[in-house]
């Protein structure tokens, strides 16, 4: 028995000592946009809309163009820091939704939670922020 609780107690220690940021490490694909609290369809992107988030660095498509960058994270704040993307123009709704993108990922923190398969960035503004909901791809 008390081999038993040592043994949990240590697995239970390692695991509380992992990287908490290593959860995000994943492809995720956005299933939800708004922008001032109003939704957006993004299925209206000329491609699938995803991010790519590895230990240090995040890449992505973004409705027209890609874009990339490096993060930290800082409790419940996603730090992104040079950021760059390519710059086509794309039909109107695709540049649409990529404004909105951009709001998250320009080099600024970003409130991100996981929830179950679920990762959401939200930024708050004066005309109501930006949300976007990804979820996990499957590895």
């Amino acid at each position: 028995m008390k081999k038993a609780l040592g043994m949990c107690i240590l697995a239970m220690a390692f695991i509380g000592c992992g990287d908490e940021s290593a959860k995000l490490y994943n492809t995720w694909n956005i299933v939800a946009l708004s922008d001032g609290g109003n939704p957006i369809d993004v299925g209206h992107s000329e491609r699938k809309i995803s991010i790519t988030i590895d230990k240090d660095k995040f890449n992505g498509y973004s409705g027209c163009n890609s874009f990339f960058g490096s993060y930290k994270i800082n409790g419940d704040q996603f730090q992104s820091a040079n950021s760059g993307m390519t710059r086509m123009l794309c039909e109107p709704k695709s540049m649409e939704i990529e404004e909105s993108l951009i709001k998250l990922f320009s080099d600024n923190s970003v409130r991100f939670t996981l929830q179950e398969e679920k990762l959401i960035f939200e930024k708050t503004g004066e005309n109501g922020g930006v949300q976007a909901i990804f979820e996990a791809q499957s590895k």
